[in-house]
């Protein structure tokens, strides 16, 4: 298996290696490329390699870190990223300054779900709902996704292989 992604001008590839030098080769045949080999960390993403239990993970532990730089978390630990009740609370429309600060932390959550932590997209989903016209309520929603994250910072997108492949295609999608 052979997997590639693009960000603008920039396309990282990872898999099996004679995978990985054909498909190179090939794309050498349209355009130049500046090779780097193996990244530690690719649009803001740190990538940790595991190579003998075969896996890799993605996680974007800076952007995680501004939270608590930026943001004024609260002191509970939660054990989910949201609770089902505020996506319900409404209140009185956030002041200009306030509100700033909301648009700006759903941006960064924004980031984090599309890179590193697909399971939270449900509740920045719900934030997104409200950047119009934000409350003090899913402000506090917003900070405790973040708290979350904070606590939880070491999870990312994890690609793990159930076994060694030989790059023989066995399995087919129909």
């Amino acid at each position: 298996m052979n997997i590639w992604t693009s960000w603008v001008d920039d396309l990282l590839s990872f898999g099996h290696k004679v995978g990985v030098i054909q498909g190179r080769e090939k794309l050498k045949e349209y355009f130049s490329l500046n090779e780097v080999r193996e990244v530690s960390e690719y649009v803001g993403c740190k990538i940790d390699y595991n190579k003998e239990a075969g896996y890799l993970q993605l996680t974007k532990l800076v952007l995680i870190q501004s939270f608590k730089d930026e943001f004024e978390l609260p002191d509970t630990k939660y054990k989910t990223p949201a609770a089902p009740q505020e996506t319900r609370v409404v209140g009185p429309v956030l002041k200009e300054t306030l509100h700033r600060q909301y648009l700006k932390g759903v941006g960064k959550l924004i980031l984090l779900a599309k890179y590193s932590r697909p399971h939270i997209l449900i509740s920045v989903r719900e934030l997104t709902k409200f950047v119009s016209k934000s409350s003090l309520a899913k402000y506090k929603a917003m900070l405790r996704v973040m708290k979350f994250c904070r606590d939880t910072r070491k999870d990312g997108i994890m690609v793990h292989l159930n076994e060694k492949w030989d790059g023989v295609n066995r399995h087919y999608l129909f």
